[in-house]
């Protein structure tokens, strides 16, 4: 019985014939990355994409801030916007990347971001 029982356990193991083999996913090549800096000027957060290629936006404040950063649409304010202390990150889901805006109550306060 203890032979039987071994063979059905190779046989369920192995990769190769297991009846519910996930497939292999391909890896998104297409992703992109950089880093900005903002001051109390509002302006777009990020450079000029393919909008029609991402959809998901993580922004993150540099841990070496000396102040918060805020981010929203067109005319964003310290008022109106979402804050990121030093080291904060926000992730958005977003079908155009010229819509997110970053502003600053110092000059000079650095931030990251990753679009895929």
């Amino acid at each position: 019985m203890t032979e039987k029982l071994a063979q059905v356990a190779s046989l369920v193991c192995d990769p190769e014939i297991r009846p519910n083999k996930p497939k292999k996913q391909p890896i998104r090549q297409c992703f992109k990355a950089g880093r900005n800096t903002v001051g109390t000027e509002a302006q777009l957060a990020l450079p000029s994409l393919d909008v029609r290629r991402y959809q998901c936006v993580t922004i993150k404040a540099n841990a070496e801030n000396g102040g918060q950063i805020y981010i929203g649409r067109v005319g964003v304010t310290w008022k109106t916007g979402f804050e990121l202390a030093a080291g904060d990150e926000i992730e958005l889901k977003v079908d155009n990347l010229n819509s997110i805006y970053v502003v600053a109550l110092r000059s000079e306060q650095g931030y990251c971001w990753l679009v895929n």
